[in-house]
């Protein structure tokens, strides 16, 4: 085992770095005697592992200096390697992953600018925070984005069946979240655009047979008149290999009248403005979509003009969610009324082709199933 000075107990001045006789390289050793050398440091020591640096010097192409080389490793108990930097990334971002550890070296070796040259190194690491890394995956090709998730995974320890656990409780979360906002009748469509856009896997898991998989919002879907108006918008576009239409209401609009209109026929019920008004917006905007889309950008959240060849816009699906069949007409209730007006919606959900119509509580019962299953 190569002889490590321990940062995380040890007093740094006890230690400094110096040019070998030759002046052709440096080393690290104790202040008082230049025979007791260090190849490195101890960051972290826990009662599985140990989290050390190894530090070599090499000469500077560019001036008289020397470039320090860090190699980063997570030991076992035994000194084995349970990882390394050169294929794995380690991440130092806790106070028990020693965070603290690691920039007291670097302060250290930053510390002897006379003749350590530390410019190179601060080009290759950089500090960065969680986004810093998340916009980092997301420049990576499919494999890389792969790879790299799986270094991360690797070098933080936590098994497959941890991130399943924590991903199952954290969706769990946002179900509740999602039982609570339809309980809330102040809630704006504009609300539920926030929480859907935040939770783009609901929508993409539950309105398609194939998985949607992703969501632009507010999109601009025709051609704008001379002043600047006129074109419809969407609440949201999703992408798969073909785009979709969503236009969302609220859990408390209702999709049946109070009362029966005149007009209408035995054994239906009338259905709202909102409602109707709402099915005429979704094929407007189907209309609309299926002329002008495939002949203008669409861009994405991040700016950037999806490739149509790829996505295509072809007979766009368009998707309708309104209102809470468990409370405005549930399937328990024997009241005739009720059973008419589920009669009434099911039949024009089965017989209408271009709109598919769902409700909140549907789209709840069947993320929480989603979850359950998972």
């Amino acid at each position: 085992m190569e002889e490590l000075f321990n940062i995380e107990k040890d007093n740094i001045e006890e230690i400094t770095i110096s040019k070998t006789n030759a002046g052709n390289n440096c080393l690290i050793h104790d202040a008082k005697n230049k025979l007791d050398m260090y190849q490195g440091f101890l960051l972290k020591e826990t009662e599985k592992t140990k989290r050390i640096c190894c530090v070599s010097f090499y000469p500077s192409s560019k001036n008289n200096k020397f470039i320090p080389r860090l190699e980063f490793k997570i030991l076992n108990k035994d000194n084995t390697i349970k990882t390394t930097n050169k294929d794995q990334r380690i991440a130092f971002s806790t106070k028990n992953e020693g965070l603290q550890e690691f920039w007291k070296m670097i302060l250290f070796l930053g510390s002897f600018k006379d003749f350590v040259d530390t410019d190179e190194f601060y080009k290759k690491y950089q500090v960065v925070n969680t986004n810093d890394y998340i916009n980092f995956i997301k420049t990576k090709n499919d494999a890389d984005k792969i790879n790299e998730i799986d270094k991360l995974v690797t070098s933080s320890g936590i098994s497959v069946d941890e991130i399943i656990s924590g991903l199952k409780n954290s969706k769990k979360e946002i179900l509740k979240q999602f039982e609570y906002m339809m309980k809330d009748p102040l809630k704006k469509e504009e609300d539920w655009e926030i929480f859907f856009k935040a939770n783009k896997w609901i929508l993409g898991l539950n309105i398609d047979v194939r998985f949607v998989r992703d969501f632009y919002y507010q999109a601009n879907i025709g051609i704008q008149n001379t002043i600047s108006k006129g074109s419809p918008h969407g609440d949201m576009l999703g992408i798969n290999d073909y785009t979709s239409l969503v236009e969302i209401k609220t859990p408390f609009t209702k999709i049946f009248t109070n009362r029966k209109k005149e007009t209408a026929r035995t054994n239906t019920w009338s259905f709202t403005d909102f409602f109707i008004d709402g099915i005429s917006q979704c094929l407007a905007q189907k209309s609309e979509a299926d002329k002008r889309l495939k002949s203008k950008d669409i861009i994405d959240d991040e700016k950037k003009v999806v490739d149509q060849n790829k996505i295509r816009t072809r007979d766009i699906k368009s998707v309708f969610i309104i209102g809470n069949k468990s409370l405005e007409i549930p399937e328990d209730s024997m009241d005739l009324e009720i059973q008419t007006k589920r009669d009434t919606l099911e039949l024009f959900r089965r017989n209408n082709r271009n709109v598919e119509i769902i409700t909140y509580d549907e789209l709840y019962e069947k993320t929480k199933k989603i979850i359950e299953l998972n």
